[in-house]
C-alpha cells in the first residue's frame, strides 16, 4: 500500500506539498510531522482529499491556499494509498486507513466516484 501511496502522492500532490512533505508557506500545509495527519480518525485527512479544501483568509494571508478536489481522480484503494502514505512519511506514525474507511467518507460528503478513464 505505501509505493502505491508513495505513486498516488508524487503524480499528484508533490506540486504543493512537495517531495518531502513540507509543503509551501502560506499556500500548502505541510504534511510532515504533523499531528493532524496522525489523528486517530483519518476523518479530516479523507475529507481534505477527497472534498478538497481552503486555508484561512487573513489580512496577512489574503489570497491563501486551496486544494482541489481529488474525488473524481481517485479511486477509494488510492485514496487509502495515499493517505496511509502521507500517515506514515516524514516522521509521521499513525495506522494505515482502509478502503472501508474512504468508501464511508465518500458517501457521508456525497461525493461521486472516481471518474471511469477514458
Amino acid at each position: 500500500m505505501m509505493r502505491q501511496g508513495e505513486q498516488v502522492y508524487s503524480a499528484n500532490c508533490t506540486a504543493c506539498h512537495n517531495s518531502n512533505g513540507k509543503g509551501i508557506p502560506q499556500l500548502a500545509a505541510s504534511l510532515a510531522d504533523n499531528p493532524a495527519i496522525m489523528a486517530a480518525d483519518p476523518t479530516s485527512l479523507l475529507t481534505t482529499i477527497l472534498q478538497g479544501g481552503r486555508g484561512a483568509v487573513t489580512h496577512a494571508n489574503p489570497t491563501s491556499g486551496a486544494m482541489p478536489s481529488f474525488a473524481w481522480k481517485l479511486s477509494d484503494q488510492q485514496a487509502a494509498a495515499v493517505a496511509t502514505y502521507i500517515r506514515n512519511s516524514w516522521g509521521n506514525a499513525a495506522a494505515p486507513v482502509t478502503v472501508k474507511e474512504v468508501n464511508a467518507r465518500r458517501e457521508a460528503l456525497k461525493l461521486p466516484a472516481q471518474m471511469p478513464s477514458q
